[in-house]
């Protein structure tokens, strides 16, 4: 059964279906529909470990040892190789010959393909880098165009870096040599001072003064000096044992104020 939503759906037959009340007459509620066990299906297999799936468990035999099994497919892939009928094994490259092959007579075609391949007639030998120049080739004047192509080209090369390791560095325009630097820029180039209270790092090796060769231990120092004692060490030292005294100990008012828990976490 449809039914209408507002007043403007009406002109543009925009209908909504009730959904059936499937659990109506159960229990009244969802969450008491949720909350019941699911039902255990009596088709599902009787699989004894998740596990194996596709397996046989093992199962031990009657002495003891491991019983295992393996599915048709694995038995068939263990089986082994079949030789074709008709296979031979490879021959060695040392074999005799038969009385057929030694009076045999080459056919017409097998002297063709026995022949040499021979060189095409416009093949040309590589050059010899030693040469005879031509008598004409020795006394020939070259022309005046051929004169001015064989000059180098002076050209300015605009894309030039220059690199002080090979000499060459920037040149400086004019109005940069003769700039004159101001007050302020001279106050910057001074390099800064050391402060006052600043020392250079101490050397590895110094004098020991005269005081500290004549220096007389105090009776602390020679306290914290001395070695402790054996009978202080205490080998089976528990780090985890809690003494009597944090035991019988009692927390200041402010202390159980502070492991009080915040009351935004604290459910209510």
């Amino acid at each position: 059964m449809a039914k209408v939503l507002s007043s403007s759906a009406m002109g543009k037959k925009h209908f909504r279906k009730e959904k059936p009340d499937r659990y109506h007459g159960l229990t009244g509620r969802r969450l008491d529909y949720l909350a019941r066990p699911k039902t255990v299906s009596t088709k599902l297999d009787d699989r004894r470990s998740v596990y194996w799936i596709t397996h046989v468990p093992l199962r031990p035999e009657a002495n003891g040892a491991t019983c295992f099994y393996t599915t048709d497919r694995e038995d068939e892939l263990a089986r082994p190789k079949i030789v074709k009928t008709g296979w031979y094994p490879d021959r060695s490259p040392i074999w005799p010959v038969s009385e057929r092959a030694k009076h045999a007579v080459a056919s017409q075609r097998v002297l063709e393909l026995s022949e040499p391949k021979r060189i095409s007639p416009y093949y040309q030998m590589p050059r010899s880098p030693y040469m005879s120049v031509k008598k004409e080739a020795l006394y020939a004047e070259p022309s005046t165009r051929i004169i001015a192509m064989s000059a180098p080209k002076t050209r300015v090369n605009c894309y030039d870096a220059y690199d002080s390791q090979w000499g060459e560095y920037y040149p400086l325009p004019v109005a940069v040599l003769t700039a004159t630097v101001t007050e302020r820029m001279e106050k910057l180039a001074e390099p800064r001072p050391f402060h006052k209270d600043f020392c250079w790092p101490r050397p590895v090796q110094w004098d020991v003064s005269e005081a500290a060769k004549k220096v007389m231990a105090s009776a602390r120092v020679l306290q914290l000096s001395r070695p402790r004692s054996r009978w202080l060490l205490k080998d089976d030292y528990d780090p985890f044992k809690v003494s009597l005294a944090a035991r019988h100990a009692h927390p200041t008012p402010r202390i159980e104020e502070l492991s009080q828990p915040l009351e935004r976490k604290v459910k209510k």
